[in-house]
């Protein structure tokens, strides 16, 4: 690969691939032992944004203690993948101290990246990223409250939606359709 002399002319693949599962533990006393039980509960494919097309997948439901994997697949045969980054927007719906329902939207976040520096000859031509995240564990967040002390608050449900972009080593980006989880109460 030499990036002065380089004619590729398309933008890299990108593929978001998800799992929802649950984890049950079984404890058994006689004799005495612990089991992690792992069951699928949904598993998702969405490709790169097409102009025209809207791929986005929104309000998939998984039950409150889903574990979610999240994959993010890039590939470019001809000038490679130079970075990779995944990403979420998390929105927490909780009680307020009057009761009402409430939601507090974080702003989005990259959880992830593979960033690689300009190089000449061989280059990578593809990239993966995998996080895995406990949908329970995103119902948490740290906030202020009124006296100004920083407090846990545990919400009642919480809404995830993932996206990833990918470079190639020519400039060209490609970002990926999202997907969107809703769990718990939201309203």
């Amino acid at each position: 690969f030499n990036p002065a002399t380089s004619s590729d002319a398309t933008p890299p693949r990108i593929d978001l691939r998800v799992d929802a599962s649950t984890v049950t533990v079984i404890v058994s006393s006689a004799p005495p032992s612990r089991r992690e039980v792992t069951s699928l509960v949904a598993h998702f494919e969405v490709s790169a944004r097409t102009s025209g097309c809207a791929g986005d997948l929104r309000g998939q439901e998984v039950p409150i203690e889903s574990l979610i994997e999240v994959s993010a697949l890039s590939a470019d045969d001809e000038t490679g993948i130079q970075k990779l980054q995944l990403f979420v927007n998390r929105s927490v719906t909780f009680r307020a101290s009057n009761g009402a329902l409430t939601t507090h939207l974080f702003p989005s976040k990259e959880i992830g990246t593979i960033d690689r520096p300009s190089a000449t000859g061989a280059v990578p031509t593809a990239g993966i990223l995998a996080i895995k995240t406990s949908i329970g564990e995103q119902r948490r967040f740290e906030r202020t409250n009124t006296q100004g002390q920083m407090e846990t608050v545990v919400g009642t449900g919480v809404v995830l939606t993932y996206y990833a972009e990918t470079k190639n080593f020519n400039g060209q980006t490609t970002q990926s359709n999202s997907i969107t989880f809703r769990s718990g109460l939201l309203q």
